[in-house]
């Protein structure tokens, strides 16, 4: 008994770790993914820098509750579940995820809802999560605008010299004529 006591406690120490200093959880039902399916989402994931780990009901709910996450969420946490969890950028794992649901193989994975920096969101919400741009291709469009009037200064600039260039040129053309 004493030794079920410490593998419990380690499992929800396990637990509590993974969910302490996420930005981003959401729970997957993931029954009539076959474990290789599984196994290849949770390849994806990693590569994406996502953790996925299909979790215990009662322990994860302790665990959370422990982290002091709201109530509504845990509530999601009944049947088969799955968790994606994210430390950095928070569309990564939810890109991932609805990429795979997308593929026909995979339509028996189901987003339950997430918990998203603090705030609980439905199966929806994190769909339209999915679909925003990732922190990647937020920090290009960001440094693009900051190099446009860089750009178009230069571009002022070297437009009198330009000019004057092509004057002499269609002069030279008119001598030379």
């Amino acid at each position: 008994m004493a030794h079920i006591n410490e593998v419990r406690t380690k499992a929800l120490e396990e637990l509590e770790l993974l969910f302490k200093d996420a930005k981003a959880i959401t729970v997957t039902d993931y029954r009539g993914l076959t474990v290789e399916r599984i196994s290849d989402l949770r390849n994806q994931l990693r590569e994406s820098g996502t953790k996925f780990k299909v979790v215990k009901n009662t322990l994860s709910r302790i665990a959370l509750k422990n982290a002091g996450v709201d109530e509504e969420f845990i509530k999601l946490f009944v049947g088969p579940v799955a968790v994606a969890v994210d430390y950095e950028d928070i569309t990564a794992g939810v890109k991932t995820l609805s990429k795979f649901i997308e593929d026909k193989k995979n339509k028996s994975l189901e987003i339950k809802g997430g918990y998203i920096e603090g705030r609980v969101c439905g199966a929806e919400e994190v769909e339209a999560l999915s679909k925003l741009p990732g922190k990647d291709e937020l920090r290009a469009t960001l440094l693009s605008l900051l190099q446009t009037p860089a750009r178009n200064f230069v571009s002022l600039c070297s437009a009198p010299s330009r000019n004057l260039l092509g004057v002499l040129s269609n002069y030279a053309e008119k001598k030379s004529e």
